[in-house]
């Protein structure tokens, strides 16, 4: 991700709907699955600006991993100093060959590397047998856009894809819901009218900055998403959460 994206991205984790709602996503589906412990050692890897740490901290030691140096210095700037660099599995082994963790999450990072069957399985050497990985990916490919171009995309998925990826990887599927349903043929209108209008073919680190109004009403329409996700699967939406089991 280009530095002034990371900046950006590190000012919009606080507020911004997208970032907030994904949050409460995961908040929900760490409470229906992980209720009552405090224990787990949790790798957050591709942690960004580490805005998903008080989310998991609830439930263990979480350490960060990012590739990006200014992405490890806003997680210490906020506060989360345990962090290491690496970019590659085996980087990340090389130098901590001992890890062992209970909870690997991978949160809008899949996406972004080619051979992502073969990165799922390197993170399985990570995981404890029985041990679990909780990620997100965005959906839908007919949805790319200019910011998919801005921040090194490969790919968007379906739950069949990503599911299959999974699989290969030789993880056990437990939960595959999309998120962000409500609002998704408002998305949708939005980024077809962006080809119609060639927006969506120039390359740039953009969002639309609403009044805190619908900003708010925003995050509470994926907050009800987040409830409901704590006993159902979501069968449409333009993000995914998938939540596997290493056997």
């Amino acid at each position: 991700m280009e530095a002034i994206a990371l900046q950006t991205y590190a000012k919009l984790e606080s507020y911004y709907w997208w970032w907030v709602g994904r949050r409460a996503v995961i908040a929900s589906l760490m409470a229906k699955h992980f209720a009552g412990r405090t224990d787990l050692q949790i790798l957050d890897w591709g942690c960004g600006p580490g805005g998903n740490f008080p989310v998991l901290a609830q439930y263990g030691s979480v350490l960060g991993v990012d590739a990006s140096p200014e992405a490890l210095r806003f997680c210490r700037e906020a506060g989360h100093s345990n962090v290491r660099p690496a970019g590659t599995v085996a980087e990340f082994l090389a130098a901590y060959p001992e890890r062992n963790f209970d909870l690997i999450t991978v949160f809008d990072v899949v996406e972004h590397i080619e051979g992502d069957v073969q990165f799922l399985r390197e993170l399985q050497q990570l995981l404890k047998p029985g041990g679990r990985l909780l990620i997100t990916v965005p959906a839908y490919q007919f949805l790319w856009s200019e910011l998919d171009v801005a921040v090194s995309h490969v790919r968007r998925y379906t739950r069949g894809r990503i599911t299959r990826a999974l699989r290969s990887a030789g993880y056990d599927v437990q939960r595959a819901s999309y998120f962000i349903s409500i609002m998704a043929p408002l998305i949708i209108a939005f980024r077809l009218l962006g080809r119609l209008t060639g927006r969506s073919q120039k390359k740039q680190f953009s969002f639309v900055e609403f009044p805190p109004f619908i900003n708010r009403a925003f995050i509470n329409t994926i907050k009800l998403e987040a409830k409901i996700l704590k006993w159902l699967n979501l069968p449409c939406g333009t993000s995914l959460i998938v939540l596997s089991k290493k056997p």
